[in-house]
């Protein structure tokens, strides 16, 4: 303790004496000592500035350059702005012509300035503007007047018959439109012509809005039934449009009526699947046939006969290794509920065969058929529908094996038959005469096939709709052999357009848009060679996903990529 105040004592007595040391030195000496002194301080007063100086400096350049940023963020931004304004606007002149009244307004302040012509354009620009959509309106209500005049009386099929002929003066290329006026006429709805138009003040019409309202039961079993039998028989004469729109009405009443897995309600549901099937309408029909499929009992009728109709929609949906899954099962299931022999078990049997084929199992799908087509012969008889299906499919197996000879014999022994026993405008028929124009430009023949399918496609569009999928393929084939015959920019054009069809309505990954994708690779090779090699890079790995590695479709991909790669397009 001693020792520590004895070092204080010196420490704080020690500058006492040097400050008076430094005054008694001359001024020189001073100003020596003093600069001396003060130079290391100097020294590291200088470097703390010049480093405070260059931080400052890197946080301002690094401020300069956030701002910076921020502008081209805030210029992005009042460009992307500026942008959606114009896109509204747009819009909302593109509204203005759809509102018939307004488009009348400005019309009509045209003609008050002397502009007829501007007048005029305005009409026009409006009026094509909701065309497509009015079309679609009064062909949508013509098919609700054809469907409830089962129940409420022939009056509803004459107004069937007016606004398809609206749709038809609208549009009168409009397929759909055309087809419900064919079905029209084909069940005499001009017997009803003077019956009168639609008046929502006459009681006739609004007994409709009655019964959908009044929760009244009475009359609605009766109307279930009329409805069912209004519809399996549109079915049975080829009404398919107006047999799934009758159907699908009886099913709803019958649901409201007796419940939705109500014996009496799948009566109603079986034929409406069988309508949708046959219209394509596959995802409907999916999520139809999956919801019974559910809630139905496993190992019964009801539940096999969903599980098929599941399966039918997959394989149009292209999910070929699904639907095969599902059929092998149900024929399983067909042939303990019913035997080997029965038409459910035949139907599931000719569905697996036309799966296998679709994954490239051509050899296992022959062998399938020639043990199918005697034992539906034997249960159907030899000229019978059915059989007739079955024979065109072995024709088709024949072409993916390569036997095209024994095909087209095939199809010229088969083709009166159909004609005689279905009509010349049957799907079957049609289908069969599109087969022989593919084995005739198999053959080396491609003007008769284009003649062919000259006469076939018309009849397609106008029966199936433009969108079907034996229209786009007879389409497909066109465009095919049009490239074969060199008309190259027909063959472009016509692919292009399938393809914008196929992509809207089936996807870009679907088997059918990946055929039509590899054929616009094939017509655009000799002039865009490193488009179409990306182009088959892209599809061959989907193709080989869905149909496998030794059907034709991913063949042709590989083997035209290669030919690419090395040069040798020919």
């Amino acid at each position: 303790m001693e020792d520590s105040a004895s070092f204080l004592s010196e420490f704080f007595g020690f500058w006492p004496g040097v400050w008076a040391s430094f005054w008694q030195l001359s001024d020189v000496e001073k100003l020596t000592n003093a600069l001396a002194l003060l130079a290391p301080v100097s020294v590291l007063w200088g470097f703390t500035v010049r480093r405070f100086l260059r931080s400052a400096k890197q946080d301002l350049e690094e401020q300069i350059e956030g701002l910076k940023i921020q502008n081209l963020a805030l210029e992005s931004a009042n460009k992307r702005d500026k942008a959606e304004i114009a896109e509204r606007d747009a819009r909302l002149r593109e509204l203005s012509f759809a509102v018939l009244s307004e488009a009348r307004k400005l019309a009509e302040a045209e003609r008050r300035d002397g502009n007829e012509e501007r007048a005029i354009a305005k009409l026009r620009d409006s009026f094509e503007t909701v065309r497509p959509d009015l079309t679609r309106v009064c062909a949508d209500l013509s098919l609700h007047h054809a469907s409830i005049a089962a129940d409420f009386g022939n009056h509803h099929l004459a107004e069937a018959v007016r606004l398809a002929d609206i749709a038809l003066l609208l549009t009168p290329g409009d397929a759909e439109a055309a087809d419900i006026r064919d079905q029209l006429v084909e069940i005499d709805a001009e017997t009803a012509q003077n019956a009168g138009a639609y008046d929502p003040l006459d009681p006739k019409w609004d007994d409709a809005r009655f019964f959908m309202y009044s929760g009244s039961t009475d009359e609605a079993a009766p109307v279930f039934e009329a409805l069912l039998a209004k519809g399996i028989a549109a079915n049975e004469a080829g009404h398919h449009r107006r047999g799934e729109r009758i159907l699908r009405r009886a099913c709803r009443i019958g649901a409201r009526l007796y419940g939705e897995l109500d014996e009496r309600t799948l009566r109603a549901a079986w034929p409406w699947l069988q309508a949708l099937d046959v219209l394509n309408l596959a995802n409907q029909t999916l999520d139809l046939s999956t919801s019974l499929s559910r809630r139905l009992q496993a190992g019964t009728v009801l539940r096999a006969a969903a599980d098929f109709y599941r399966a039918r929609a997959l394989h149009s949906l292209g999910r070929f290794s699904e639907a095969l899954e599902i059929v092998n099962l149900n024929i399983e299931a067909w042939t303990r509920l019913r035997g080997s022999d029965d038409r459910e078990t035949l139907a599931n049997r000719y569905l697996r065969t036309l799966l296998l084929s679709e994954i490239g199992e051509t050899e296992n799908a022959l062998s399938e058929i020639a043990v199918l087509l005697p034992a539906t012969e034997r249960v159907e008889g030899k000229d019978r529908p059915d059989t007739l299906g079955t024979r065109l499919l072995r024709a088709i197996l024949l072409q993916a094996a390569g036997q095209t000879n024994s095909a087209l014999a095939d199809v010229d022994a088969l083709l009166p038959i159909a004609e005689r026993v279905n009509g010349p405008k049957h799907p079957s028929t049609l289908a069969t005469r599109q087969l022989h124009a593919w084995l005739l430009k198999d053959s080396g023949e491609p003007k008769k096939a284009l003649a062919e399918v000259a006469a076939i496609l018309p009849i397609l569009e106008r029966l199936n709709g433009p969108e079907h999928p034996s229209t786009l393929a007879s389409r497909q084939l066109r465009a095919s052999l049009r490239h074969d015959l060199g008309d190259t920019a027909a063959a472009l054009q016509e692919a292009e357009l399938l393809l914008a069809i196929l992509e809207r309505v089936n996807g870009s990954k679907h088997p059918d848009t990946l055929r039509a994708r590899w054929l616009r690779a094939k017509i655009c090779a000799p002039a865009d060679k490193e488009g179409a090699v990306s182009e088959l890079e892209d599809i061959a790995p989907l193709i080989l996903a869905k149909r496998g590695e030794n059907h034709r479709h991913y063949k042709d991909a590989v083997d035209l990529l290669g030919k690419l790669r090395s040069g040798n397009e020919g």
